[in-house]
């Protein structure tokens, strides 16, 4: 278990969700601990040893790029009537394709495919991932957390896209992977 990193037996929509939560700390970490830290030491003109680190920003991009990234799809896919687990996965494997980090399973007509995570590969069973998607946060509570006197309950709920993945959902019903 790296860092909270979730691979089990079977690895549905919330493994995938704490496995981004992990990727997004772990580029976070790699962000300051190294990358910015190195830079300061270039400018300050300090001698230090270069730490080559994995950038995983290509797996976030994967999940979370605007309009193409596989939540933006799986959103896309819970507005479409006859949308299905299946057809969510048969597009995926048609729009990822060439992308490195995804592999579509080698079984015909699944509802499985797999990402390189940056602590390893989990294969994800889609199945019910766009009834679990279409679960949406009562409007009551999503204005009470926008309300909140809490500062960062209320900067996470009126949040703007940022390449990390927040979204901003003022005038629009949020489904739990746009959350």
């Amino acid at each position: 278990d790296i860092f909270g990193f979730e691979h089990l037996e079977v690895n549905s929509f919330e493994q995938a969700c704490i496995n981004l939560a992990n990727e997004q700390l772990q580029f976070f970490f790699n962000e300051h601990i190294f990358k910015l830290e190195q830079e300061e030491y270039l400018s300050e003109g300090i001698d230090g040893t270069r730490v080559d680190f994995k950038d995983n920003q290509p797996v976030l991009d994967l999940f979370l790029a605007k309009h193409v990234g596989l939540l933006a799809l799986l959103d896309e896919e819970c507005t479409i009537p006859k949308g299905t687990d299946l057809t969510f996965v048969e597009k995926t494997n048609e729009r990822y394709k060439t992308n490195e980090y995804y592999a579509k399973s080698k079984r015909a007509k699944t509802v499985t495919f797999t990402i390189q995570h940056y602590a390893g590969k989990v294969e994800y069973d889609a199945r019910n991932w766009l009834d679990k998607n279409r679960d949406t946060l009562p409007s009551g509570v999503h204005n009470m957390l926008i309300e909140t006197s809490n500062p960062l309950l209320k900067g996470i709920f009126k949040a703007k896209i940022s390449r990390t993945g927040t979204l901003s959902l003022q005038n629009r019903m949020s489904t739990i992977g746009s959350s």
